[in-house]
């Protein structure tokens, strides 16, 4: 159950005055106290929500709330004022309040009798958005010597923007533009902002002296941040809800849950529109204390609806998105691939290719649905694996640019139908052969899958009445990016070719190599018998000039013996 507040006077004529912050490090920051009736009070922190500090930052001059959190004290014996703001009042005195009550713990947000719970409040002081469809989008302004002024396009970029939805506690810039705001003129500032995009606050920035002197009213910026990181879900796009609050994560109660709040969920979680509002067990046992939050469903974040403390949470809040499925991925394979000349994914003309669509595992089994490249069914059975028979694709699917956010495609007239074949998931994925590459074949692929999920849940409300859980819904996913296939022709002929052309060349060059080869030993072969001819003579020579001295020397012998005969002298050996 949530709080009950009992308060001792209701709808009182009295006015809240004046309001202030106190016990923070300024006059922007601190616990929220009124001027009531003659006296300070504290305000409610079970009913103290962003709308109420919304409205308390703005009649303080302090910007944009950025922070609430819960502080923990010794129980005083103090009065409490319950405000309810919607957030877009001028000042706190313009806000709908019950009077004057009793202090009772902090309206039982879990503490002991010692203990009592206070809101306390952090604004963002010299920076705030306004004039936006909600806190996290508007015209930008800077609070400088005590007034707002609007900020020029020319002096603000986006390192600077990724400062300022820092500050604010609305997470990263998604759109930052020139606009004009009505015919209001509004005061523009003199400073040209240089942040390196990793500062805090926009003030630890450095400023230089504007350039742009002549800013005209659609030159004011217009800033749009993605929104509070501040809720999730336990799984994707569906689960039990959990606020972000004072450094933990607390879980939502199931009083006051309905469509609506979940379509502020699913909206500021990017998951699509709400399928199903839930009421959740999960465990044994309790959740400790938490929140309760009623949404008109227009909000643009789950802090924008009214937020009430619960002090003690039995059964969750959930909600299932119509994004619950993760889109899939599309890749393609081939046994023989063209290695040149062509861009992208190609296949020879003749071979077979496939195509795997495959997504994570979430649930199990579902079925892949393929688009192909033409709208004419009799191109649909001759190359494509019988297993798989076609159908038309749902116009409610558009094939999607690789690394692009995806976005539904509503039916339109000149949007033709694609045909689709479809196979069954197999672990999570699914592979369509084509056996036969041709000109049809030709063009964008893509793929969804779709999946009859069963979600466990104590209640479930999809329109105006609960039921009991399960929920059992048929889903399906965003086409996933998409993968162009080029033909190429067929590689036989230059295969052919190259079987003829590589063996003759390498055959005239074994042949020529063998000519020079032959040629050049009858050169040496000539060129060594020439010098033994020229040098037989001289040995020939030189053996006959040999043999004629021994001749004549023997002869000379023989003479002189025949003499020395002749003379009687004896013979010399």
């Amino acid at each position: 159950m949530l709080t009950v507040l009992i308060l001792v006077l209701s709808c009182s004529s009295a006015e809240m005055k004046l309001v202030r912050l106190v016990g923070g490090d300024g006059h922007c920051s601190g616990k929220p106290e009124v001027f009531y009736d003659g006296k300070w009070h504290r305000v409610y922190s079970s009913n103290f929500d962003f709308r109420n500090a919304m409205v308390v930052c703005r009649d303080l001059g302090c910007g944009n709330a950025v922070n609430i959190s819960d502080a923990l004290e010794l129980k005083d014996k103090g009065t409490r004022v319950d405000v309810r703001c919607e957030g877009q009042e001028a000042s706190l005195e313009k806000c709908k309040h019950h009077g004057v009550s009793a202090h009772r713990g902090g309206g039982g947000c879990g503490g002991s009798g010692l203990y009592s719970h206070n809101a306390e409040l952090v604004c963002s002081e010299p920076v705030r958005l306004v004039d936006g469809g909600g806190f996290c989008s508007g015209r930008l302004e800077v609070k400088s010597e005590e007034s707002w002024t609007t900020v020029c396009e020319a002096d603000f970029d986006w390192q600077d923007a990724e400062v300022v939805c820092r500050e604010l506690g609305c997470g990263s810039p998604l759109t930052l533009q020139g606009a004009l705001f009505g015919e209001e003129k509004y005061q523009f500032g003199t400073n040209k902002f240089q942040c390196m995009g990793s500062e805090k606050r926009l003030s630890n920035c450095s400023t230089s002296a504007s350039e742009d002197q002549n800013c005209t009213l659609s030159s004011a910026v217009n800033l749009t941040c993605s929104g509070p990181d501040d809720v999730r879900v336990s799984e994707h796009c569906a689960g039990a809800v959990e606020m972000y609050f004072s450094g933990d994560w607390k879980k939502v109660a199931s009083e006051l849950w309905s469509l609506k709040e979940a379509a502020v969920v699913c909206r500021q979680l990017n998951c699509g529109s709400s399928v199903a509002a839930l009421h959740l067990q999960e465990g044994v046992g309790l959740h400790g204390w938490g929140f309760g939050i009623q949404c008109t469903g227009t909000e643009e974040a789950l802090r924008e609806c009214t937020v009430k403390t619960a002090p003690v949470v039995k059964i969750l809040a959930g909600v299932v998105c119509s994004d619950l499925l993760v889109q899939p991925s599309v890749s393609f394979s081939a046994p023989i691939r063209p290695s040149r000349g062509l861009q992208g994914p190609a296949v020879f003309r003749g071979h077979s290719f496939t195509i795997t669509c495959s997504t994570q595992p979430q649930y199990p089994g579902g079925s892949f649905h393929l688009t192909l490249p033409w709208n004419n069914i009799s191109h649909a059975h001759p190359a494509v694996n019988h297993s798989a028979s076609p159908s038309p694709a749902p116009l409610n699917h558009s094939a999607q640019d690789d690394h692009s956010t995806p976005t539904p495609l509503g039916p339109t007239e000149a949007t033709p139908t694609r045909l689709s074949i479809t196979q069954p998931a197999v672990s999570h994925s699914a592979s369509f052969l084509f056996p036969v590459a041709d000109d049809p074949h030709q063009g964008t692929y893509s793929c969804f899958y779709d999946n009859q999920v069963s979600i466990k849940c104590v209640r479930f409300n999809v329109g105006d009445e609960w039921k009991s859980g399960p929920l059992i819904h048929n889903f399906s996913s965003y086409m996933s990016g998409t993968i162009s296939i080029s033909l190429a022709d067929s590689p036989l002929p230059a295969v052919i070719t190259r079987m003829m052309v590589v063996p003759s060349l390498l055959l005239m060059t074994c042949f020529f190599i063998f000519l020079i080869c032959k040629k050049r030993r009858r050169f040496l072969m000539r060129h060594t018998s020439g010098h033994q001819g020229a040098a037989d003579p001289v040995y020939e020579t030189i053996e006959l000039v040999g043999l004629q001295r021994s001749k004549r020397g023997a002869g000379k012998e023989q003479r002189t013996d025949v003499k020395e005969e002749e003379e009687g002298k004896p013979h010399k050996n």
